[in-house]
């Protein structure tokens, strides 16, 4: 049955919505008419046509039908009035004509028992959606707390490794700077190479005075001077060396020994570092991959759960594909399939009669002659 506007029960007035209907009147009311109503019954119980799309009136809501609700159809479970059960069927008459139809008196008691079903259902479905809520939501707290320490554990992993590379950075910097000063010289050289001309012009000069003033009376003095000058040749020396080693390795190239393809490797390993997987309910721990595996079987299409080593030493696996894979020891390629199970496997063994033996999720223990 269609939920209409009602119109105003005044006959000029019939093309105007209705906005209140008074109770007492059985009539309806527009906005003209609300205001002369109310003036002249103050006492009339009224409702307000606008306030809600729920309002019972106790008068059928299909246009053109003034009866009162007196019928119930059990077809439709709604109240309805004669105009709607007529056998006539026009002009919005006759809805519910060929239903299952009683006066509303007859099912009172039916509705009222009914009613203390359905509030003691509602008030267990409120416990229950209270409890699932509390659960939901302490669910949800689980589910951040899990979020919340993954990407804690995450950003441990990558400080890690920052610092691994910088570590690297700074010892291979280090390396190069030792590397330079062991092959060329060390940054004081030149300092030290600049002040020899005048040391060696100092001795030449001390040396002469020496010779043409030697005197055997002060023959300490004068072997004392003629040891400093053989330490200050001696000295002198061994920076002129320095410099002439730093002359003959200008042409000593010092590089860092990486190719292109090393460099590119790195980034793609760093790119593809890790990976997060889940399963139906939470996320696994982290997982990283620190070597290239000899063989990579990839048969399964979801998690695998179990594995087993047959006494031929052929290797099983147990998925949550629901599959059982029997992979051959040489090939690696699968020998056989089992797909018995309606749910995942967790656990694979062999009897010693040789017979394979799974449990599944599904609740079920399977023998399989293999």
């Amino acid at each position: 049955m269609k939920n209409q506007k009602k119109k105003c029960s005044l006959k000029k007035h019939s093309e105007i919505n209705a906005i209140i209907y008074c109770q007492k009147c059985k009539t309806y009311f527009c906005n003209k008419c609300q205001n002369y109503h109310s003036e002249l019954f103050d006492t009339h119980k009224t409702i307000n046509l606008n306030s809600s799309n729920d309002i019972f009136i106790d008068s059928c809501k299909e246009n053109n039908h003034s009866d009162k609700l007196e019928f119930y159809c059990k077809s439709h479970n709604i109240l309805c009035c004669p105009s709607c059960i007529t056998k006539i069927k026009e002009e919005g008459y006759g809805q519910h004509s060929d239903c299952d139809i009683c006066h509303i008196k007859y099912i009172k008691d039916e509705k009222k028992n009914k009613l203390k079903e359905n509030i003691n259902n509602l008030e267990e479905l409120y416990n229950q959606i209270e409890k699932s809520i509390n659960e939901l939501k302490g669910i949800y707290e689980e589910i951040n707390k899990n979020k919340e320490e993954l990407k804690l554990k995450i950003q441990t992993i990558f400080t890690k490794i920052r610092n691994t590379i910088n570590e690297k950075e700074e010892k291979i910097l280090l390396d190069i700077d030792n590397e330079y000063d062991n092959k060329y010289f060390k940054e004081d050289l030149i300092k030290q190479s600049v002040k020899l001309p005048n040391k060696i012009k100092k001795s030449i000069d001390r040396g002469k005075v020496i010779e043409k003033e030697w005197d055997e009376s002060n023959l300490s003095s004068l072997i004392n001077d003629c040891i400093i000058i053989e330490n200050n040749i001696s000295e002198i020396n061994k920076i002129n060396n320095n410099i002439k080693k730093s002359k003959l390795n200008k042409n000593t190239k010092i590089e860092y020994k990486i190719e292109e393809e090393q460099i590119n490797n790195l980034l793609d390993t760093i790119k593809n570092f890790g990976k997060i997987t889940s399963d139906d309910t939470t996320y696994d721990d982290y997982k990283i991959e620190t070597k290239n595996p000899i063989h990579k079987l990839i048969d399964h299409t979801s998690y695998i759960y179990c594995l087993c080593i047959l006494n031929d030493g052929r290797l099983v696996s147990g998925s949550g594909d629901k599959s059982i894979i029997i992979y051959n020891k040489n090939t690696y390629q699968p020998d056989l399939i089992i797909k018995e199970h309606s749910r995942f496997i967790s656990c694979i063994i062999q009897l010693s009669s040789g017979e394979l033996v799974s449990c599944s999720d599904d609740k079920t223990i399977q023998l399989s002659y293999i």
